[in-house]
């Protein structure tokens, strides 16, 4: 089961999008909040605004979130929530430039296609970092990422989806422009 943190915070640019793609799909999804949810393969962070990144930080104090990590939990968290909980996390988020433009990058050997739109590190869009058992996936690129880029949500949670060979195009093009 793929898990949504806070969705009604955590949506700033449509995340909620890929919550409703994987249902499509026959993949069993939930919203998390405060409460423990047991059978998580997965957890999804999608991007929040300035006030929202303020109020998820207060939200993570005592989360259980970070336990869920170390134990083996994947999580990918996009844009502003994941520099929020990098730092929840003790680990430094990647920023230096502000960009906001249409990107493709590298990772794990696979190009990625998306939006930018804040401070990042433009030479490392895309991080991993390994917490005791789990992982924290930390992707500046808005999209929905998992959807622009079919092969993500397999690297992140083991998953397949429908091909969307259009939308990938649709973004190459957005770059060319």
């Amino acid at each position: 089961m793929i898990g949504f943190l806070y969705p009604e915070i955590c949506n700033q640019q449509g995340d909620r999008g890929y919550k409703d793609w994987l249902e499509v799909h026959q993949i069993e999804t939930c919203e998390v909040e405060d409460q423990i949810v047991d059978n998580l393969t997965g957890l999804v962070v999608g991007d929040v605004s300035e006030q929202g990144a303020i109020l998820l930080e207060s939200k993570l104090e005592n989360h259980w979130l970070g336990k869920s990590i170390a134990q083996g939990l994947t999580v990918l968290a996009i844009g502003r929530a994941a520099q929020v909980l990098s730092r929840h996390l003790g680990i430094e988020p990647q920023m230096n430039s502000y960009k906001s433009q249409y990107v493709s990058t590298v990772f794990k050997g696979e190009e990625l296609f998306g939006y930018v739109n804040g401070f990042h590190d433009l030479d490392q869009l895309i991080t991993e970092t390994q917490i005791g058992k789990g992982r924290l996936i930390s992707c500046a690129l808005l999209g929905p990422v998992a959807v622009v880029n079919p092969w993500v949500e397999e690297y992140c949670f083991g998953i397949k989806t429908s091909a969307r060979n259009d939308l990938v195009d649709h973004y190459k093009k957005l770059l060319a422009d």
